[in-house]
Parts: structure tokens; sequence; C-alpha cells
């Protein structure tokens, strides 16, 4: 079944880096595939440096942006961030893009 929305992921901590852009995943089940088989990426939380760099790479027709639609980011952190997060979050919503943070908590 073909996905009627568009998904991208990039993983950070103290270096950012897109696991998939917005194209790669024509399918639900390629999707949900690629999803189960992601690797945990520990580190740092330096969420001003990961919402700079889902603005300038994640977010681009080269990569599979549809002018027209929606664009939305959810960040999925496990802790306060540990670099500014105002001034990049701020270009974020000036470009229109609605971001979502969702904070887990992880106990041992």
């Amino acid at each position: 079944m073909a996905c009627a929305s568009l998904t991208g992921l990039a993983q950070y901590s103290g270096d950012p880096k897109t696991e998939w852009y917005l194209n790669a995943h024509a399918t639900r089940q390629s999707l949900q595939y690629a999803v189960a088989n992601l690797p945990y990426k520990g580190g740092n939380t330096m969420t001003g440096m990961a919402l700079n760099y889902i603005l300038q790479n994640n977010f681009n027709a080269n990569v599979g942006l549809r002018p027209d639609s929606r664009k939305i980011g959810v960040l999925v952190t496990d802790g306060k961030s540990q670099d500014e997060i105002i001034v990049n979050s701020q270009k974020l919503r000036d470009s229109g893009i609605e971001l979502y943070a969702i904070g887990m908590f992880f106990s041992s």
C-alpha cells in the first residue's frame, strides 16, 4: 500500500545524521521495516544543532518535500538540550514547519 504522507528521519546526538529522506519509502511496509531496524544513536543531546540540521537538509524539495504539503517535524528526545534551541526552533517556525517535541524517559 502506498503512503499518503512522506516521512523522513534524522537522528542526532553530537552529530546529526539523516537515516532516510522524505522520498525514501514508497510503501507503509517499507517505512515500518526501516523503523523496526533503526539503530539507537546514543550520546549527547545537541537539540539546537539537530533543529538546524533538519531545516538545512531534510525539509527540501530535492529530498521529497512537496511544496503544497503540510510540514511537520517531530523531535523525540531523551533529555534536556545541551545547546541553545530558541533561534533554530524559531527558524523552523519561520519556514512554516510545525515542530512537536516528545520527551522520553528510560529507567533501568
